[in-house]
């Protein structure tokens, strides 16, 4: 049942994508509104995706629920009180950088069972990359095994930052962590938590460290990194915020 989930999720993933190709070069076009729901800020680009992606996972799967990074908490039309499945949403994971023209963004998707996640998927629509988990089979780049190792040429940690909150907290607690002064060299900063832990679970950063990040934005990549064989310790706020997550590559 797991793999008709996958590609149920894979297709719609790829199918949204449209929203943001469409008006990628055409920011101006795109407009900041008020969620009608939740009356949260929302560009015009993120709420057609999570409309759409809602409305397809409820139509297909009436006893499942839909948690959506701006439109909060969709019950199922149908209760099953034995399989409680829910998705977990973020439509579009680097809402500032696409509206600066930059091209490093994600849509997530991961589903639960239980409170167990069990499938996660994180597209980059621009450069057509889908990293994928399922619970117990591992972590995949367009269909190849990624395992988070670190790379043997580094001859230092490169770290991924991301979230908000002083930055120079966040510094202070990853030297605390390094035998290695930490530099500007040494960080990135995509501006996509979902994106930045995929590319973390494929080795292209050492650590990922971030501080309040929402659960919708987190889940998807939490679980690719996981499956990939990534170190994680995380703290929560609560149901819908994570506080801190510090996730390490395995050594070679």
């Amino acid at each position: 049942m797991t793999r008709a989930y996958f590609n149920t999720a894979q297709s719609l993933l790829r199918q949204v994508a449209k929203h943001v190709l469409q008006n990628i070069d055409r920011v101006d076009r795109v407009k900041r509104l008020t969620h009608p729901e939740t009356s949260r800020p929302v560009i015009s680009v993120a709420l057609d995706i999570e409309n759409e992606i809602s409305s397809r996972l409820q139509s297909l799967y009436p006893t499942h629920s839909i948690l959506l990074e701006y439109g909060g908490l969709k019950q199922a039309l149908e209760t099953d009180e034995h399989d409680q499945y829910h998705w977990v949403c973020d439509p579009l994971d680097g809402v500032e950088n696409f509206m600066s023209g930059l091209p490093s963004m994600s849509i997530s998707l991961a589903l639960f069972h239980n409170r167990h996640c069990i499938l996660s998927l994180v597209y980059q629509p621009i450069t057509d990359d889908l990293y994928t988990a399922t619970s117990g089979e591992g972590a995949l780049l367009n269909g190849k095994k990624i395992r988070a190792r670190k790379q043997p040429y580094q001859q230092e940690s490169l770290i991924m930052l991301s979230g908000t909150g002083a930055v120079d907290q966040a510094i202070n607690e990853i030297q605390g962590m390094s035998k290695v002064e930490i530099s500007l060299g040494n960080i990135r900063q995509i501006g996509s938590t979902s994106l930045s832990l995929a590319l973390h679970a494929s080795g292209a950063a050492d650590l990922f460290y971030a501080r309040n990040i929402s659960f919708c934005s987190l889940s998807a990549g939490l679980h690719i990194a996981k499956e990939a064989g990534a170190r994680i310790k995380k703290s929560q706020k609560n149901d819908l915020q994570i506080e801190r997550v510090i996730s390490l590559l395995t050594q070679n």
